[in-house]
């Protein structure tokens, strides 16, 4: 992608972006709810009836039922993902704007005033800032 007007669609890729960002953010309060019960879908095996002084009981447990639902296992790992990408997207977005600015900055050179410099006076312009 060396000439971004013609191989890089920036005003398709930043609603993308925004688009897939808000999308996971609305699944998170869900998920995170998901997250922590069993799923319906999960059938536990029965457990055995047992009998002890003539009374029957059942060694069925919730929580561990709970626990090791492979449902419920896969949305948590999906949602730690999920945020982690998150966290991770911003910090890149973060990283590529500084180091354009440093690298424009430099371009400019030292005699530039650097609270005005290029990506600065061009953010502005076009309402980014």
């Amino acid at each position: 992608m060396s000439d971004y007007r013609e191989a890089f669609d920036v005003d398709a890729m930043l609603l993308m972006v925004v688009k897939e960002a808000r999308e996971v953010a609305l699944l998170l309060p869900v998920a995170h709810e998901m997250s922590e019960m069993q799923s319906p879908a999960f059938s536990p095996p029965e457990p055995e009836v047992q009998v002890s002084d003539g009374i029957q009981w059942s060694p069925a447990d919730p929580t561990a039922n709970t626990a090791v639902c492979p449902n419920r296992l896969e949305v948590r790992r999906q949602l730690i993902k999920s945020e982690a990408l998150l966290v991770h997207l911003c910090k890149s977005l973060g990283a590529a704007r500084k180091g354009l600015v440093s690298a424009m900055d430099s371009w400019e050179g030292p005699e530039v005033k650097k609270d005005v410099g290029v990506a600065q006076v061009n953010c502005q312009s076009s309402g980014l800032m």
